[in-house]
């Protein structure tokens, strides 16, 4: 058994979030969640990659590798797609394009104070920051790796990881890919697990880096990156970086406004 239910957030709650036809939920009267949406991995590939949390925590998929398909080889195949229940759903939310930062964050903690008064499911994180790095590891062949932080308020948080990696070009199909996923955790072990992701990223050709946090709000005090729009698989924003020093800097920096806003939300 997942230790989440120690923590009172339950996968049932994944067969209901996707029946609920979820209304504007005003907590406060300049922030809005307006919807959920499956979230994905915000990798580079052909077929979106969900935020799931695998059965046991890990998962390999290597589908591509082979140019026909028996019913039995099929069968195992389709025994490792997602269950809709186990994909993470990212808030949606809605506020004035011209909020300051500042004027943002405070909203944003007004509404994490009174999250636990509505009637957003429990399965729903409030916040969450996707890392993602890409760059040649050898013989030409490209590599992502990409890290999502997810946090719920309570000071509780998960950590899922993606691995992707061209094969062999005599493959000419598709990647592989690792998954894995965290149990509940303490906010400061996550953002621990986070920031040792972010420093020992691998030193690859010609690679490129990017943040995209949740709310978009977040990464508007990120000072060395490109600000582009993605509206992708659940994120709205982000932030891309090609200078590793740049990257660490601006990771470290929204990591810690993070931290330091659900500090303050526990705080009367």
């Amino acid at each position: 058994m997942e230790s989440s239910t120690n923590y009172g957030l339950s996968l049932v709650w994944g067969s209901l979030r996707n029946l609920l036809d979820l209304p504007n939920i005003d907590i406060h009267e300049e922030i809005r969640l307006v919807d959920t949406i499956p979230g994905h991995f915000p990798i580079d590939s052909h077929n979106p990659v969900p935020l799931e949390l695998p059965r046991g925590g890990e998962k390999t998929d290597y589908s591509g590798r082979f140019n026909s398909l028996s019913p039995e080889l099929w069968n195992e195949i389709c025994g490792r797609l997602p269950s809709r229940a186990r994909i993470v759903q990212l808030p949606l939310y809605k506020y004035r394009s011209n909020m300051s930062y500042m004027k943002a964050r405070k909203t944003f903690l007004t509404m994490l104070k009174n999250w636990s008064e509505t009637l957003i499911p429990e399965s729903v994180p409030c916040a969450a920051l996707a890392i993602r790095a890409r760059g040649g590891y050898c013989d030409e062949r490209e590599a992502e790796l990409a890290f999502v932080l997810l946090i719920w308020p309570g000071m509780i948080a998960r950590t899922l990881q993606l691995d992707w990696y061209e094969g062999p070009l005599e493959d000419c199909i598709s990647p592989e890919w690792y998954v894995k996923s965290s149990p509940i955790l303490p906010i400061s072990v996550a953002i621990n697990r986070t920031m040792n992701f972010v420093t020992t990223l691998p030193n690859w050709i010609n690679p490129r880096m990017s943040l995209s946090p949740k709310p978009a709000f977040m990464g508007f005090r990120l000072q060395n990156g490109k600000r582009r729009r993605e509206e992708s698989g659940g994120w709205l924003c982000e932030w891309d970086y090609d200078s590793k020093p740049d990257f660490l800097d601006d990771a470290n920096r929204i990591v810690e406004d993070m931290e330091s806003l659900f500090l303050s939300s526990t705080r009367d």
